[in-house]
């Protein structure tokens, strides 16, 4: 008997056509919401990374305020200058000289160099405001920072701090540190040099400080910039015009251009002696303006760029914010650091 093939069903064939409609509108909805996806996060990447952006330039903004008004609420008690280690530590319990029988602070107007002086860094100037207790460790390093070498100090002392001369009688804990060319620094924020003297013998300013100590004080002056995130090293400066200034930087590579993700031009938060802030940029070679400006040695007035320090000006009263790890009475006797 001949074998006899039995039909195929027809509900089946129906039932497996639908299987594979299922599938490939599956597959084609797949495809689509992966496409939605990538083109979702082409979209908003961007946005996001511009917000977190602002956020960071926003918080950097706060913290210099904060910095400048910590300097201002110290001016309050102490005859409106902002600090200066020399003349906290005249017998040399932080760190040495001690000064001989204790020294009064700028009582001489001689024009003697105080060998104090040398006391007045970076280092030393943000570790007296957090001793006490008007600025914290974590306020001194930027959102943005991009060195990892500049990092939080978690662990200031004070109360008894380590490095210090005499430890029981110490004025700051010395261990704080600025120099992120030399190990961990543990701030990301320059400020204007303190340089001159504290009783000038010029009979002209009537024992007042010389130099920029004349501007190291709350002063009120909304040209005047006192604290501002760290810059790059400017190899050259020239006015091109009354309120315009054109840099070049020495090294385009800086560290601190990449700060707020752009790495072509400097971008950062300042502060201003009437504690207003701005965010400002400079491109390397590219004129910016300033709301400075300074006098030369022939008497003519110019703009003034507040990170370098410009060589005709025979007063040295000019703006020039920098993180410094030596100090002393003249501008020499500052070395700035850069990276």
């Amino acid at each position: 008997m001949p074998l006899r093939t039995r039909p195929r069903n027809a509900n089946s064939r129906r039932g497996n056509s639908i299987v594979h409609v299922v599938i490939a509108v599956a597959a084609v909805g797949f495809v689509v919401l992966i496409l939605i996806i990538a083109l979702g996060a082409v979209i908003m990447l961007p946005a996001l990374g511009k917000a977190r952006q602002s956020a960071r330039q926003l918080k950097d903004a706060t913290q210099v305020r904060g910095i400048h008004q910590a300097m201002v609420t110290w001016a309050g008690s102490n005859k409106d200058s902002y600090p200066l280690p020399s003349q906290l530590d005249r017998m040399g319990a932080t760190v040495a000289p001690a000064a001989a029988g204790g020294g009064k602070p700028g009582a001489k107007g001689d024009g003697e160099p105080d060998p104090q002086r040398a006391k007045d860094t970076t280092a030393n100037i943000y570790s007296v405001m957090i001793w006490n207790n008007v600025l914290t460790p974590g306020i001194m390093v930027s959102p943005a920072e991009a060195n990892s070498n500049i990092v939080t100090m978690d662990t200031y002392n004070n109360a008894s701090p380590a490095k210090a001369v005499n430890p029981a009688s110490a004025q700051w804990d010395p261990a704080f540190s600025a120099d992120f060319t030399a190990g961990q620094g543990n701030t990301s924020y320059a400020h204007s040099q303190p340089s001159g003297q504290l009783v000038s013998p010029d009979p002209k300013l009537k024992g007042a400080p010389s130099g920029r100590l004349a501007d190291w004080r709350d002063t009120y002056e909304a040209t005047t910039a006192i604290i501002s995130f760290r810059a790059p090293q400017f190899q050259a400066d020239t006015a091109a015009g009354p309120n315009t200034v054109s840099a070049v930087f020495a090294n385009p590579a800086s560290i601190s251009m990449s700060a707020f993700g752009y790495g072509r031009e400097w971008r950062g938060s300042i502060a201003f002696n009437d504690n207003h802030v701005e965010f400002n940029t400079i491109a390397s070679g590219t004129p910016h303006t300033t709301s400075k400006t300074y006098r030369t040695a022939a008497g003519k007035q110019i703009a003034d760029s507040i990170f370098f320090n410009e060589s005709d000006d025979a007063a040295q009263t000019n703006n020039f914010l920098g993180i410094f790890i030596t100090a002393g009475e003249k501008p020499a006797d500052f070395k700035p650091i850069w990276d």
